[in-house]
């Protein structure tokens, strides 16, 4: 199945990115970055919402140290999703040296060492069965609302037939 995807990074993680966006490509997935198709006095904000609102994952390429623009993004990122009505799969891709980000609860994939393997990340990035994005929250109501969809989620799965909710 091929994805549409949302790729974010700092501009010093760009040949990462560059890297990870040829492997997704090559696997027939429609990759964009915001940088993309941005022109001197475009809206950025703009752009992102169009291509979240069609997005079936969004992945957040961490780098050591990002940098202010790109932590914006991210707000912006996670604001949308959770607007969202549908699901969209937010996966957390972690360069080497980078800490876990403490905005999500899904498992992040760890990049080691060089070279990278950026063909095995593109196919983890793929697979089957990944959580939806949920928030970290203080809230009570909202994360015992999460934990209780979840539950859903994962019975829906084990039902015969049409009843698989992610497609």
């Amino acid at each position: 199945m091929a994805y549409n995807i949302v790729l974010s990074c700092s501009h010093g993680d760009m040949p990462a990115a560059e890297s990870l966006k040829a492997a997704l490509a090559g696997r027939g997935n429609e990759v964009w970055m915001p940088w993309d198709e941005s022109r001197p006095g475009e809206r950025w904000a703009e752009q992102i919402r169009e291509r979240l609102h069609a997005a079936d994952v969004v992945i957040l390429l961490i780098g050591k140290e990002p940098d202010r623009e790109v932590r914006n993004e991210w707000s912006l990122v996670l604001q949308e999703t959770y607007r969202r009505s549908d699901p969209v799969q937010v996966v957390p891709v972690l360069l080497p040296g980078a800490e876990p980000p403490s905005f999500v609860d899904v498992q992040a994939i760890q990049v080691d060492g060089e070279p990278i393997a950026w063909e095995e990340i593109a196919q983890q990035i793929e697979a089957p069965g990944r959580s939806s994005f949920h928030w970290k929250t203080t809230d009570r109501a909202r994360s015992e609302l999460s934990e209780r969809l979840d539950r859903v989620e994962k019975l829906a799965r084990t039902l015969p037939g049409d009843a698989d909710p992610t497609s």
